[in-house]
């Protein structure tokens, strides 16, 4: 409950948004220390944790197993949407993401969209340039071949795994500010989204790409990540 932009679903927003400011208030009374994913998120609870409470900012870190193969980055080719459409912001998401695309092939004949991932409902706009995949047992084949990934994300909670894997294969992503909340990577390799975001700026952001070269995002392992915290739990126990 809470998605979509009716009167309701701001009300249910704004009431689970004070009961979870309340419940952290009281539960870091009592608390020892608190994690967070991402600097923005601690900075937005601050006022609601206790000043004696230990804060740490624990982000997404390298996974422990290894993909099949690396994504194939073609600065020509389709665009592509990752997600399991059965949560309601990435339906939001998705909604944002053919409309854009829609709009975009008033500008310009485009290399087409690929959507990717499991629940997708019947009722999307569909083109003869959008190509419905689904659901994929590697992700790898997601991502290879494109020229960028889209993260049109405007809610949902936690690191979004749609902008760290691309990113980790050396595909460049157009995303909104809150898709990349806790990911700090290249700026180069991230062109941020806005409504009226033209395909000639896409283009020339992509060809910047090509000239210095797409770059990998490399995330710290989780040995690095939950050091400080593993350091003040074993000075604590």
């Amino acid at each position: 409950m809470g998605s979509g932009s009716t009167v309701r679903a701001v009300v249910v927003r704004r009431l689970k948004l004070l009961a979870a400011k309340a419940a952290l208030k009281f539960v870091s009374n009592l608390a020892d220390s608190v994690s967070y994913i991402s600097k923005r998120d601690l900075s937005a609870d601050e006022d609601y944790i206790s000043p004696a409470v230990a804060r740490f900012v624990i982000p997404n870190g390298a996974p422990i197993f290894e993909f099949t193969g690396k994504g194939k980055w073609n600065p020509i080719g389709p665009l592509v949407v990752v997600g399991d459409w059965a949560y309601p912001p990435n339906r939001q998401m998705l909604q944002e993401t053919i409309r854009w695309y829609m709009q975009c092939l008033t500008q310009k004949d485009m290399s087409g969209l690929n959507i990717v991932g499991p629940n997708l409902v019947d009722d999307i706009q569909v083109h003869e340039s959008i190509n419905v995949i689904g659901w994929v047992d590697d992700i790898t084949t997601a991502y290879s071949g494109v020229s960028a990934a889209l993260a049109f994300v405007s809610s949902g909670a936690g690191v979004k795994n749609k902008v760290l894997e691309p990113l980790s294969f050396g595909i460049p992503v157009i995303a909104t500010n809150e898709a990349m909340n806790g990911i700090d990577c290249d700026d180069s390799m991230v062109l941020e989204y806005r409504e009226n975001l033209a395909v000639s700026e896409v283009d020339a952001w992509l060809a910047g790409v090509s000239k210095y070269g797409a770059r990998a995002f490399i995330a710290p392992s989780w040995q690095q990540n939950l050091g400080p915290l593993l350091s003040h739990l074993e000075r604590h126990k």
